[in-house]
């Protein structure tokens, strides 16, 4: 794998609905170099199995420190997608860098599984500085 991350591999936070608890995922933004580009990918699980057979739809955003202000940069979307993560079982978002000079990123993942009522929490990690500006 060609490309640049840092810390923890994943961030992840539990949601609560009427029907359990499921957990909102995304790695840290990464850097790939072919083509050279900031990349996130967004997913689900479901570790207590409250959900067996359910998909859902995934929003993932990411992004870029600017003047002191975040701003969404890329968005992607998965429909119908089951819990796990892996290829197939994600969103991303990318966008191209403009130079190697160190950026400030986040990312932002929402969950949505089919017929789950839950409250609109978007689960938000950490800022990552990472050599790609835009």
């Amino acid at each position: 794998m060609n490309d640049i991350e840092a810390g923890p591999q994943s961030v992840s936070e539990a949601t609560d609905t009427q029907g359990g608890r499921f957990d909102q995922v995304m790695d840290l933004v990464h850097i790939d170099f072919n083509p050279w580009e900031a990349s996130v990918h967004g997913w689900w699980q479901d570790p207590n199995k409250n959900f067996t057979g359910k998909k859902a739809k995934v929003v993932i955003e990411l992004q870029y420190k600017s003047s002191g202000k975040w701003k969404t940069v890329a968005k992607g979307s998965k429909a119908a997608i089951k819990p796990g993560g892996g290829r197939g079982k994600r969103a991303n978002a990318r966008t191209a860098c403009q130079s190697s000079d160190n950026g400030t990123w986040r990312s932002k993942v929402d969950v949505d599984v089919a017929g789950v009522i839950d409250a609109p929490i978007k689960t938000t990690s950490p800022e990552q500085v990472r050599p790609c500006s835009i």
